[in-house]
C-alpha cells in the first residue's frame, strides 16, 4: 500500500499527467471511438480510458458505464479504481474474477459498479511515467485470451498516440502564446527604444536651439551696441543736412548733393533700425502695406541694377488686400531673393516676381506647419538657376 501511494503521489508523474492537459477535458470522439472498438472486439460491456490522479480517476472515455453519479461526473475516487494498479509500463493487469483476487477483492467497484473481470493496459508517457490505463470490464468472471490481450495492447498504443497528439497541440499553443507575448514585448521594446531615440533627438535639437539662441543673443547685443553708436554718429549728419537744405542761397548743384547725403543718411537710419530690431532693442514697425505698390517701387531699382542677361518679369494680381508688415523688412527680403536669384544664374536667365491671393487649408498646413489657416497674399520669386526648385 505504501508503494502504491508513493507511485500515485510521485511529483514527476503528476507533472507528466497534467502536462497532457486532458484532466477534466470535454468528451472527444477520437477517444470514444477507440473505446467502442475495444468493447466490440473483446465483447466486453464496458471500456474505459482512465487518467489516474493522486486521489481520483478521470474518464477521458467511458463507454458502457451506466452507474450514477460516476457516469455523469466521468470520474470515481480511487476507492473504486482498478486502474490505479496498472503500474508497469507495457504489462497488462489481468483479473479474471475480482471477488477472489487479492489485489482488488476489497475494492468498492466490485459491489457498487459490478466490476468482476478486468483487463487493462497502462498508458505510459515517453519518460515511463504511468498516466492511467485503457481497460475493458465484464460483470462476470472471464478468462482473457491471448488475442484479447494483444488487441487491447495495440489499441492502448493508439490511445497513447492520441494523447501525445493532444500534448503536442497543447505545447504548440503554449509556444504560440509565448511567441505572441514575445512579439508584444518586442514591439513594446521597439516602441520604448524609438521613444528614447525621439527624446534624445528632441534633446539634441533643443540643445542646438539653445546654443544658437545664445549665439544670436551675443550677436544681437553686439549689433545693438554698434547700431546705437552708428545712430549717434548719424543723428548730427541728418540734422546738419536738414539745416543746409533749409538755408537760402544754396546753389542747385550743392542742394542736390546735400539731398543725396540726406537720402543716404535716411537709408542708413533704416539699416540701423533693422539692427536694433534684430537685437530686440527695437520692435518691428508694422503697418498696412499695399504689396503691389512696394514691389512697383522696387521694380524700377531692379531694372536699373540687374545685369543685362537677366530678364525680369513682374506679374502682380490686381486688387490685392493690404498686409500687415514691416516695410523695411519686406523690401529687404525681396531684395535678398532677387540677389540670390541672380547669383544662381551666372549666365543669365528669366527672373519672375509675382503676387496672388492664397488660402491655406489643412492640406497646405502639412507642408507649412508653422503657418496658420486663412487668407494670405503670396509673394513668389522664381528663377531658372541652380539650387533648389
Amino acid at each position: 500500500m505504501n508503494d502504491l501511494q508513493s507511485h500515485l503521489n510521485d511529483p514527476q508523474r503528476l507533472r507528466a499527467l497534467r502536462s497532457i492537459t486532458l484532466l477534466d477535458s470535454p468528451v472527444e470522439e477520437a477517444f470514444d471511438r477507440l473505446s467502442r472498438l475495444a468493447a466490440r472486439l473483446l465483447q466486453a460491456p464496458v471500456a474505459l480510458i482512465s487518467l489516474v490522479d493522486a486521489d481520483r480517476q478521470f474518464f477521458k472515455s467511458c463507454i458502457g458505464l451506466e452507474s450514477e453519479p460516476w457516469k455523469s461526473e466521468r470520474q470515481t475516487p480511487l476507492s473504486h479504481s482498478f486502474c490505479q494498479h496498472n503500474r508497469v509500463a507495457g504489462q497488462p493487469l489481468v483479473i479474471e474474477d475480482a471477488r477472489t483476487h487479492p489485489l482488488v477483492k476489497d475494492n468498492l467497484a466490485v459491489d457498487e459498479l459490478d466490476v468482476v473481470a478486468y483487463l487493462g493496459f497502462p498508458l505510459s508517457a515517453e519518460d515511463g511515467h504511468i498516466l492511467g490505463s485503457f481497460c475493458v470490464i465484464d460483470s462476470k468472471p472471464r478468462r482473457w485470451a491471448k488475442d484479447d490481450i494483444d488487441t487491447l495492447r495495440d489499441l492502448a498504443g493508439t490511445v497513447m498516440l492520441e494523447i501525445q497528439l493532444r500534448s503536442e497541440i497543447a505545447i504548440r499553443h503554449e509556444i504560440e502564446g509565448e511567441r505572441d507575448t514575445l512579439n508584444q514585448l518586442n514591439a513594446q521594446l521597439v516602441g520604448e527604444i524609438r521613444a528614447r531615440q525621439v527624446a534624445e533627438e528632441q534633446q539634441q535639437r533643443l540643445q542646438a536651439q539653445l546654443s544658437r539662441a545664445r549665439k544670436i543673443e551675443v550677436v544681437g547685443q553686439l549689433a545693438g551696441g554698434v547700431a546705437h553708436d552708428l545712430n549717434n554718429l548719424l543723428a548730427p549728419i541728418l540734422i546738419y543736412t536738414s539745416a543746409l537744405i533749409d538755408q537760402d542761397g544754396l546753389s542747385t548743384s550743392h542742394a542736390e548733393i546735400v539731398e543725396r547725403i540726406q537720402e543716404t543718411g535716411l537709408r542708413a537710419r533704416e539699416v540701423i533700425r533693422e539692427l536694433l530690431t534684430f537685437s530686440r532693442m527695437q520692435t518691428d514697425a508694422f503697418s498696412l502695406l499695399e504689396p503691389n505698390e512696394v514691389i512697383g517701387e522696387l521694380d524700377t531699382l531692379f531694372r536699373r541694377t540687374l545685369p543685362e542677361d537677366i530678364t525680369l518679369s513682374v506679374s502682380l494680381e490686381p486688387d490685392l488686400p493690404n498686409v500687415l508688415a514691416d516695410r523695411s523688412q519686406f523690401e529687404r527680403v525681396l531684395m535678398n531673393l532677387v540677389v540670390n536669384a541672380c547669383d544662381a544664374m551666372p549666365n543669365g536667365g528669366p527672373l519672375t516676381i509675382e503676387t496672388n491671393k492664397a488660402t491655406l487649408d489643412a492640406e497646405a498646413l502639412q507642408a507649412n506647419p508653422d503657418a496658420s489657416p486663412g487668407e494670405f497674399v503670396r509673394l513668389g520669386v522664381r528663377d531658372a538657376g541652380v539650387g533648389m526648385d
